[in-house]
């Protein structure tokens, strides 16, 4: 290794470099110097004087990216998800819609198909939101999938503000949870949130040899004791779209015609 040593007192840069000299020849031979470093070498001064600023400058690098990742956490925290929800602007042309349901239920797959891209052979379950734009007979959807898993859904009603259509997607293949899924629906129906908010089932997952129809989902979660608002409820396998057009054609006329009565 090659060691630098300022010499204090009287001592100079020229016995530096005498030193230097009268050490074996062999050794210097043997390490091969770019010219940056036979320069810095040469001048203990220039040495230093590059270590100092390439020591500044690094410390300099870091502070700076650490301002940058404090910033944006700062940022983060102001601009919460409720903050964003109320900046959001609606014309006559545009809606909210809300795609809940229990977890594994088809409604990531729904949101695929609407927004028109390739649903995944394994779909993982939603740990927080995804939202698309959709462009449906004229209107603007933004079409929120919220999360369905038990933990999720306490933070449900973070999403409700400004709801004009709620589409609920239940398992029809899943019979040992419809007791779960109509407690979660009968949970939305009472929320004030979504008073009067329509609403439409989609009885998921056709395909399954051992899926119920929609009239035994219905009977199952007591639909027609829905008064307070208009529902329908569509047989659908989300992984083709069969009956998605048809539910999402009925429920943009519902919304459409409830935005012109409230003009």
């Amino acid at each position: 290794m090659f060691k630098l040593r300022l010499n204090r007192g009287k001592k100079s840069s020229t016995d530096f470099k005498n030193k230097t000299e009268k050490k074996d020849k062999s050794k210097i031979k043997s390490t091969t110097f770019t010219k940056k470093e036979i320069d810095l070498l040469s001048n203990p001064e220039s040495y230093f004087y590059h270590l100092f600023h390439s020591s500044r400058e690094l410390d300099n690098k870091l502070k700076m990216k650490q301002k940058k990742i404090t910033f944006k956490k700062k940022i983060k925290k102001k601009m919460g998800l409720l903050d964003l929800l109320r900046k959001l602007k609606k014309n006559d042309k545009e809606a909210k819609i809300l795609v809940l349901g229990l977890d594994n239920a088809g409604k990531t797959t729904l949101l695929k198909y609407l927004s028109s891209e390739a649903p995944s052979t394994v779909e993982e379950p939603t740990k927080g939101f995804n939202v698309k734009t959709v462009v449906k007979d004229g209107f603007k959807l933004n079409v929120w999938d919220i999360g369905g898993q038990s933990a999720i859904r306490n933070y449900w009603e973070n999403y409700y503000d400004r709801t004009d259509g709620l589409v609920f997607v239940v398992d029809s293949s899943d019979d040992y949870r419809l007791d779960e899924t109509t407690s979660v629906f009968k949970i939305l129906l009472s929320e004030e949130k979504l008073k009067k908010v329509p609403i439409l089932v989609f009885a998921n997952k056709q395909d399954k040899n051992d899926a119920l129809q929609p009239n035994e989902i219905m009977e199952k979660m007591e639909l027609s004791s829905i008064t307070d608002r208009k529902w329908s409820i569509n047989a659908c396998v989300a992984t083709t779209g069969n009956g998605v057009v048809e539910g999402m054609k009925w429920l943009v006329e519902t919304v459409s015609k409830a935005q012109n009565e409230n003009k």
